[in-house]
């Protein structure tokens, strides 16, 4: 329940939590606090904190959605930036029997980071999809290529449409 506040928060202020490279790297650039990506969907359940998030098409972007799809499924792993609200210290028990130190009981989350060496080593990216990155290039193509963005959208979402269609037998 550590993400509730935060998640309802972000939903009601129409923001989404962006999805940066490693935390941002030595963030001594302006590109390594540029986000390559957002989240589209936060939920949270009894196992943790579940995401689903959209590479932006950016090189950045690209070049991350191409390490994700040729590396091996699970190589990479997923980490967040957040603060702390509220928590509480272990009991002395406690940190015998589970090995836990600190509970976090409410935080903020500031932003999602696909990442090499995850904190958590159960935090992985699970799967890659390719639909939304290649539904935007294909809009792009059309603008591109004298189609103006009312119609480009409109192409796309037909294309979509009919893509999601069932086959007829």
């Amino acid at each position: 329940g550590a993400f509730t506040k935060s998640i309802k928060a972000t939903v009601k202020a129409g923001r989404s939590i962006p999805v940066l490279e490693n935390h941002g790297g030595w963030k001594t650039t302006a590109a390594d606090v540029t986000p390559i990506g957002y989240f589209e969907e936060l939920t949270e359940d009894d196992h943790g904190l579940y995401v689903k998030g959209v590479l932006i098409n950016t090189s950045r972007g690209k070049d991350m959605y191409t390490l994700l799809k040729e590396l091996p499924q699970g190589a990479m792993g997923m980490s967040i930036g957040y603060r702390v609200i509220k928590s509480r210290m272990a009991t002395r028990e406690e940190r015998l029997t589970l090995g836990v130190y600190q509970y976090l009981e409410e935080v903020e989350l500031h932003e999602g980071s696909i990442v090499t060496f995850p904190a958590n080593t159960e935090a992985r990216v699970e799967e890659v999809k390719s639909g939304v990155m290649a539904l935007r290039e294909f809009e792009r193509a059309l603008k591109d290529e004298g189609y103006n963005a009312r119609d480009a959208k409109t192409i796309v979402s037909i294309y979509k449409k009919c893509s999601l269609a069932k086959p007829e037998k």
